[in-house]
């Protein structure tokens, strides 16, 4: 169970008038609250911190819940790492004037002064429980204000009157702050952190990945920023996208924390991106399945009991009607949907290492650990129809889902969408793919038809380079180069250095057995809600045929695509039939397709080994 499930700011109105943000802190020490990676590996980054004598951190984010949160367990992790504790951080005498906490409760809250309602709400007991949460923009008021001037030298015209009457109340006292910023196109607040530093006040400044801004503002940022990771005493990390998995498991502890337990027919994977797609781009990653679990609770009534999906359902008043049949029947992670694939067994399990392999390294990444580069490639060979296309649309979604991947986009090029009419037009015509499946997947079909094999294919030679190029500029979009097995081998041989050293993933699918070919045949019917007449018959008709087809020495069958022909001739047989149910296929139906497709290749065959003939028939 997680440990840290919330990171709602509450706030209370001062004596001063101010409005004071304030998070509850975990009263677990951090030895504890480490154990919630494992669940929550966005996260993880933190604990590869070093935050031993450092006067802050800085968070950097795709959702600013993500930072608060991350924020909480920061702040923990530098106790542990100074030998601190939260007593450690009382108020100074001097600013805050400390009272009996027998007196408390007697106390009211409006005739208490400033330094009292701070503590109040900070302190318990002589021990920090909650820290503020203030705005960058008031961090860089208050300093300036403090200092008397900007970081030019100028006088704070207008405000210098104002603040003699009234400071920030995080402005004095010894407890650490929390600093959201105010947006993407934000800078550091230099002058701010400065100025907590130099009242040697810990801090942590959250802040969003600047990856919707321009290329201007975005080197505009990174120059501050250098600045501020050199000057300051700061540390810094870059939190990853929350997977799917750890907003199930958040959905599944605040329910138990507040007396439910979910319905083990709940389908959470869905739930949560349900509440995604509903919120758009407003979505609070835990702050928005906090508020779901507890309108889920309001609106049951119960103290206590199970939630099932019409509670939550109750939740979302501008669903559209057709929502859940574009759900229907599609599997809820792309790990199922391969899992769920016939056959290719070596296949899945190869993807699957490819995949914790690159999530892996990522994660290193953000953790500031020494990372050797990988590269998001892969070669994929077989036969035709061994579901090379398939299981590609499913690897950039797998890649997509951990987070490795930005984008779902996936395009399936060739020769001629990569190939120019003229000399020079290649290469961008190369660049504009990768700039449309910036982040996500690009895959190459006939890859070997871009080698230069006699050494007159200019074009191809130019298109090979670029393509080079743009992965090196690109190593967040995944490129697949695909093809049959014995082409793609000398694709690979032939390929020169800079390309072959970054095929490590080679995957070769292999040929479907008749049983398989037999469930792919079923898999067809069922998924178009087709029933067989008579299963056990269906499959001798399958294995005879395709033992007839060995025997006349076909190639290059399809496997998969062998199958879906034979489903579609039998039902074509099927629609011919006046009795027909719109169901059913019966076994003459798919004699009658076999006896087309022996046929056809028998057809095939005798041209091959007759060699064409043109002429009159007689």
């Amino acid at each position: 169970m997680l440990h840290v499930t919330s990171a709602e700011k509450i706030s209370v109105k001062l004596g001063s008038g101010e409005w004071m943000r304030y998070i509850p802190l975990p009263q677990e020490p951090y030895d504890k609250l480490r154990a919630d990676f494992a669940r929550a590996p966005h996260l993880a980054a933190i604990d590869g911190l070093s935050l031993k004598g450092a006067g802050g951190v800085m968070i950097r984010c795709h959702n600013m819940q993500d930072g608060v949160m991350g924020a909480l367990y920061a702040f923990k992790k530098f106790l542990e790492d100074n030998g601190r504790q939260e007593g450690d951080f009382g108020d100074d005498d001097r600013e805050f004037p400390m009272w009996d906490d027998e007196d408390e409760e007697d106390t009211d809250w409006d005739e208490m002064d400033l330094g009292d309602q701070i503590r109040s709400v900070l302190y318990e007991g002589g021990s920090l429980v909650r820290v503020p949460v203030i705005l960058a923009n008031a961090l860089q008021l208050g300093a300036w204000d403090q200092d008397r001037s900007f970081g030019f030298g100028q006088t704070f015209v207008g405000a210098e009157s104002e603040s003699r009457r009234r400071e920030p109340f995080w402005i004095k006292g010894h407890f650490p702050v929390i600093i959201e910023g105010n947006s993407i196109i934000e800078t550091v607040p230099v002058n701010g952190l400065e100025f907590l530093e130099r009242s040697k006040r810990f801090y942590v400044y959250v802040s969003l990945v600047p990856d919707q801004a321009s290329d201007f503002i975005k080197s505009s940022i990174e120059a501050v920023e250098k600045t501020a990771l050199f000057e300051l005493n700061m540390e810094y990390c870059v939190l990853d996208k929350p997977e799917i998995g750890y907003y199930e498991q958040l959905m599944k502890d605040i329910a138990k924390k507040n007396g439910f337990a979910l319905s083990r027919t709940l389908d959470r994977r869905k739930l949560v991106k349900g509440l995604m797609d509903y919120r758009g781009p407003h979505f609070r990653s835990n702050l928005d399945i906090e508020m779901l679990v507890r309108k889920a609770i309001r609106k049951k009534g119960a103290i206590a009991g199970t939630l099932n999906r019409t509670d939550f359902a109750r939740v979302f008043v501008a669903l559209s009607p057709n929502s859940d049949k574009k759900e229907a029947g599609k599997p809820a992670r792309a790990a199922d949907e391969l899992d769920r694939l016939i056959g290719q067994e070596d296949v899945k399990r190869q993807l699957k290492r490819v995949v914790a392999r690159l999530k892996f390294d990522k994660l290193r990444r953000n953790a500031g650990l020494e990372t050797a580069p990988t590269h998001a490639a892969a070669v994929f060979m077989g036969s035709p129809g061994t579901a090379k296309t398939t299981v590609a649309r499913i690897l950039g979604r797998m890649l997509r889902e951990e987070g490795v991947l930005a984008s779902d986009v996936f395009l399936e090029v060739a020769r001629k969408d990569l190939i120019g009419r003229y000399l020079g037009h290649t290469a961008p015509l190369v660049a504009s793919v990768f700039e449309k499946a910036k982040g996500g997947t690009i895959f190459i079909d006939e890859a070997y038809s871009l080698l230069n094999k006699d050494g007159r294919d200019i074009f191809a030679d130019e298109a090979m380079s670029e393509i080079i190029r743009q992965m090196e500029n690109n190593p967040d979009t995944l490129v697949i180069f695909a093809g049959y097995e014995e082409e793609m081998r000398a694709f690979i041989l032939n390929a020169n250095p800079g390309l072959r050293s970054r095929l490590t993933n080679i995957v070769r699918f292999g040929d479907y057995s008749e049983e398989e070919m037999v469930r792919i045949f079923a898999w067809f019917a069922e998924r178009e809600e087709y029933r067989i007449e008579d299963f056990a018959a269906a499959e001798r008709m399958i294995r005879d045929m395709l033992n007839r087809l060995k025997r006349m020495g076909a190639s290059h069958l399809g496997n998969g695509r062998l199958m879906r022909k034979l489903f579609n001739t039998a039902v074509g047989h099927m629609a011919e039939r006046e009795d027909n149910d719109l169901r059913t296929i019966l076994t003459c139906d798919i004699e009658k397709a076999a006896a087309d497709i022996l046929a056809s290749e028998q057809f095939v065959t005798d041209r091959k080994a007759h060699g064409e003939r043109i002429g009159f028939v007689r």
